[in-house]
């Protein structure tokens, strides 16, 4: 892109920092990071840092992550949390999970991918009761996961399955 002359911008550098974030990219990524700013005068958003929070969430950099939200310019928005929650589920981090499911809370208390992502982090260490408490605070709540559909045409018929 450089090499023919194009100049990247912020949405180039969202696509760049999450490639790298799925494919375990973590050098590279910091160095897209910097670089935007350093070399191209690119303000980081808040989506940038919370591609940055997935990259070292994914690689398992849970400490890392947590240092990087602190550091933010700016109060770090539910995205950033949920996205280091979703990591804490994923390497059974169930301390900072829940400093992160606080966070959001606090900022949104209705906040149903929370709930389901703390009940989820639960579940995977085996801490049935914790699920169970959260299932309770859902219900107390009348926080309801909406149900999903799907579609599908099979020699011009259409199909719809509702999934709970």
């Amino acid at each position: 892109m450089l090499e023919a002359g194009l100049k990247p911008n912020e949405i180039t550098y969202i696509a760049v920092l999450s490639a790298c974030s799925h494919a375990g990219l973590i050098s590279e990524g910091w160095k897209h990071f910097k670089e935007m700013h350093q070399q191209h005068g690119i303000v980081p958003r808040m989506e940038h840092y919370a591609c940055m929070v997935d990259l070292l969430g994914r690689s398992g950099s849970l400490v890392e992550a947590i240092e990087f939200i602190n550091s933010m310019p700016f109060e770090a928005d539910a995205l950033i949390w949920r996205t280091f929650l979703g990591a804490c589920r994923v390497h059974c981090d169930v301390e900072l999970g829940k400093h992160a499911a606080k966070m959001i809370m606090k900022q949104n208390p209705h906040d149903l991918a929370t709930y389901s992502l703390l009940s989820n982090l639960y579940a995977s260490t085996g801490q049935w009761e914790e699920v169970a408490n959260i299932r309770k605070q859902m219900k107390e709540k009348a926080l309801v996961k909406e149900a999903g559909s799907s579609w599908i045409e099979v020699d011009g018929t259409c199909s719809c399955n509702d999934y709970w």
